[in-house]
Formats: C-alpha cells, sequence, structure tokens
C-alpha cells in the first residue's frame, strides 16, 4: 500500500499498518498540509479542538461546517476553534457562522484567537 505523508510518499505492507485505539488522535489535513482539528485526548473525552490559523475565509468555513458536523456525530459537547488574531476578518466570519447555527452556542470568546463553542 502507498502511503502520502504530505511530499513524503513510501510503501508499506498492509500488516504494517494499524488503526487508532478508541480515544485517539483523530486529524484532518489543510491546504498547508497541517492538522487541522483532534480530538484533545488530554482533556475530556468530548472536548474537541480545529485550527484554522493561516486558512481563507471561505475554505475556512467549509472547514468549520464539516469539523462541526463530525463534533455532533461524534457526541462532542464542545469544541475549541483557533482562528487566530491577525486581521480579525477570519475571528469574524468565525463568530458570525456559528452565531447562526441553531444548535451551537458561543460560550466563550475572551481570547482574540479562540472561540469556545457548546453544541446543544
Amino acid at each position: 500500500m502507498e502511503v502520502s505523508l504530505g511530499a513524503i510518499r513510501t510503501t508499506l505492507n498492509l500488516a504494517d499498518i494499524t488503526g487508532i485505539a478508541k480515544g485517539g488522535r483523530t486529524s484532518q489535513t489543510g491546504s498547508g498540509g497541517k492538522d487541522l482539528y483532534y480530538k484533545n485526548i488530554d482533556k475530556n473525552e468530548n472536548d474537541f479542538e480545529i485550527n484554522l490559523v493561516g486558512q481563507r475565509v471561505e475554505p475556512a468555513l467549509d472547514m468549520l461546517q464539516k469539523f462541526i458536523d463530525d463534533l455532533i456525530v461524534q457526541k462532542g459537547e464542545s469544541a475549541r476553534i483557533i482562528h487566530g488574531r491577525g486581521t480579525g476578518r477570519l475571528r469574524m466570519a468565525v463568530r458570525e457562522f456559528v452565531a447562526s447555527l441553531p444548535y451551537v452556542a458561543i460560550v466563550e470568546s475572551g481570547d482574540d484567537a479562540v472561540t469556545t463553542i457548546k453544541v446543544s
């Protein structure tokens, strides 16, 4: 089986590939090859996080919608959205998008770089 890790490609035996145990890390790779989100196993099992730093608004909102869908499917209760500080356009777009969703509430947005949400 051929596996691609960013720009690196390698061939592995199928027997050498293992799954991720329940509660393990889950991620999606973004345009910069960075992990966009993961299940936060250091805290509560129901805490999730997405990192949108460096993304443009439209692709970031698409990723955020998929992330929130996954959050609901995985019965997540809360999540941190890391959008960074920058010009503030991404932060405003994220908060406006989240506020438009009837099943998601902004719990905390004290830090300019992070918005915390709760799913009801």
